[in-house]
């Protein structure tokens, strides 16, 4: 039986910093101002986040967070050359900064420059040995393409960095360890990729996608017909999506002939 394909997660991961606000903002200060960005973005109200993002600029014109949210916006709206113009803007101001570099490899991704991609991703690892985001793009691009060794490093140290969100549930930990046991089974370490599947589904992670690569662990790799069984039973309880309960079928059969 040939090796089952295993799902890769999404690796174009948008960069938003984190707002530290002070205690004693003022009015319509640049706190506040970055505040009410983070808030309207969630809430997917543009207008206000623009009008937000444009306060903050007129204050401080090379303000990183409303840089990088207002270049991720006209990404969405594929607006592509301008969401550079703004990263080069930003790239001034703060050099070698590593959310801006992997946004640029967002960026090469979308226009399938991957070589580009691949270097801007490096180039933020390189300037913040803690920023998982970019060490996870470079590592999942890299497991895309089937590189499982280049990209085993990189997912590893993102994985470190990111495991203890694990137990709350926390999407982006989930996708990076998700892509790191994914690596491992392609490197054939099987028993630590299903430590690592272990962790996630011990938290709050109900992603069905990841339940499933552990299912094809289980079932087609390990070939422990009891483990196998009981990850079944729970994605089945987890999930309604046709394709995915469809292949659980193919997958219990193959488990009642494990001996």
């Amino acid at each position: 039986m040939s090796r089952p394909m295993f799902s890769i997660t999404k690796y174009m991961c948008f960069v938003l910093l984190g707002v530290s606000l002070s205690g004693q903002a003022q009015e319509k200060s640049v706190a506040d101002l970055l505040s009410a960005i983070k808030a309207n973005r969630a809430e997917q109200k543009t207008g206000p986040m623009l009008e937000a993002i444009h306060q903050v600029l007129a204050q401080d014109k090379d303000n990183l967070p409303a840089l990088l949210v207002l270049s991720n916006y006209h990404i969405e709206k594929k607006n592509y050359g301008l969401a550079r113009l703004i990263l080069d803007r930003a790239a001034v101001a703060h050099k070698n900064n590593p959310s801006i570099l992997n946004n640029y490899g967002i960026l090469d991704l979308i226009e399938n420059d991957e070589r580009a991609a691949i270097g801007n991703f490096i180039a933020a690892v390189r300037a913040g040995s803690d920023y998982e985001i970019g060490a996870s793009n470079l590592g999942s691009i890299y497991v895309k393409y089937g590189d499982y060794k280049r990209g085993l490093k990189p997912l590893e140290d993102a994985h470190t960095n990111t495991k203890s969100g694990l137990k709350n549930g926390d999407k982006l930990a989930g996708e990076i360890a998700n892509n790191y046991a994914v690596a491992l089974v392609a490197l054939n370490e099987p028993k630590i990729a299903q430590r690592v599947y272990g962790n996630i589904l011990d938290g709050d992670s109900k992603d069905p996608y990841i339940l499933l690569n552990q299912v094809r662990l289980l079932v087609d790799i390990l070939k422990d017909r009891k483990e196998g069984y009981r990850a079944i039973s729970k994605l089945k309880f987890l999930t309604d999506n046709q394709k995915i309960l469809r292949e659980l079928e193919a997958l219990e059969k193959r488990a009642d002939s494990i001996k």
